[in-house]
Order: C-alpha cells, then sequence, then structure tokens
C-alpha cells in the first residue's frame, strides 16, 4: 500500500466498521499488519488507539499475531501510553505463548500494572490474566499470583472477581 492509501485506510477508522474491514485485509497482508502495529506503537496518540482497536479485532482471529512485535509492545507499556493501547497488548499477551526471552519483562510489566488500583478494571483483568499463562510454564507463580490477587478480592469488580476466580480454581484457559 501506498502511504495515500494507508491515509484513506485511517479516513475509514471514524466507525467501528472500518476497523472490521481493515482487520479482514490485515489478516493477509503483512505489510499492512506492520504498518499497522508501528501506529499502534507509535507516538501519535489517536493513530496508536484507532490501531490497537484493529490489532485487537486481528488477534481475535490469529492470537499469534503479537509474536514479531512481543518485543516493541512490551516497550510500549513501559511507557506511559492510552489506555486502549495498554489493554490490547495485555488482551493479546494472555492468549499468547510469550517467547522465553521476553517473560521477564512481560512478567514484571503484568504485576505492575495488577497492582496498580489506578489502571482501568480491563487493564488489570488482562495483566492478571497474562501473569496466569506466563504462570503455566513456571507452576511457582502462580502462588504468588493467587497471593496478589486474593486479599481485598470481595473489594473488587464483578469482572476482576470472576477471572481470579477462574484461575484461582483453574479453570481459565489462555
Amino acid at each position: 500500500m501506498t502511504q495515500g492509501e494507508y491515509n484513506d485506510l485511517i479516513q475509514s477508522w471514524a466507525h467501528q466498521r472500518g476497523w472490521q474491514d481493515t482487520a479482514s485485509k490485515a489478516l493477509g497482508d503483512d505489510r499492512l499488519l506492520d504498518w499497522l502495529f508501528t501506529s499502534m506503537l507509535g507516538e501519535d496518540e489517536l493513530p496508536a488507539r484507532h490501531a490497537a482497536e484493529v490489532i485487537r479485532l486481528v488477534s481475535d482471529k490469529n492470537k499469534n499475531v503479537i509474536l514479531p512485535y512481543v518485543g516493541g509492545c512490551l516497550k510500549k507499556l513501559e511507557t506511559e501510553c492510552p489506555d486502549g493501547v495498554r489493554r490490547c497488548i495485555f488482551r493479546m499477551l494472555q492468549h499468547t505463548d510469550i517467547p522465553e526471552e521476553h517473560q521477564s519483562t512481560a512478567l514484571e510489566l503484568a504485576f505492575r500494572d495488577l497492582r496498580d488500583y489506578s489502571q482501568p478494571i480491563a487493564i488489570r483483568v488482562f495483566a492478571m490474566s497474562t501473569v496466569a499463562n506466563i504462570a503455566r510454564s513456571y507452576p511457582e507463580l502462580l502462588q504468588e499470583l493467587i497471593a496478589e490477587i486474593t486479599p481485598n478480592l470481595s473489594e473488587q469488580s464483578a469482572g476482576f472477581r470472576n477471572r481470579a476466580m477462574k484461575i484461582i480454581n483453574g479453570t481459565w484457559k489462555p
């Protein structure tokens, strides 16, 4: 695609239907997918938020779409970024086999955002699920996660409690 075609694509994002159309195109177009991740990880907030929504739709169909971009996504999480971008990244990480070289960073960032009560609930829930995903390979982490989420569980939102109980009971599947 040319830069003009990308700009036209951005204009179509004024409505969720444009996001869905772009996501369908991106499934078979590596250049478009690369451009979407570049936009999401970039500094311009509006294109980053819109690209995150499109990437979310792509990841619903291909859980491993994030794999080539895990390092960049983790670097983005280390910075202040729009909630939609943070939510999108953790949403993808909770369902992906994170490469071993990125697991410690992902774990640290997920625990950080899980513990940050100023974060929106969705981000905290996806961060909790990301830790649970990594804990599949390191069972000792599951006990640390349970110790983190159990106190004050009754004071959490229904969505948080639901996911926490599934993780505690072993019924949550990434």
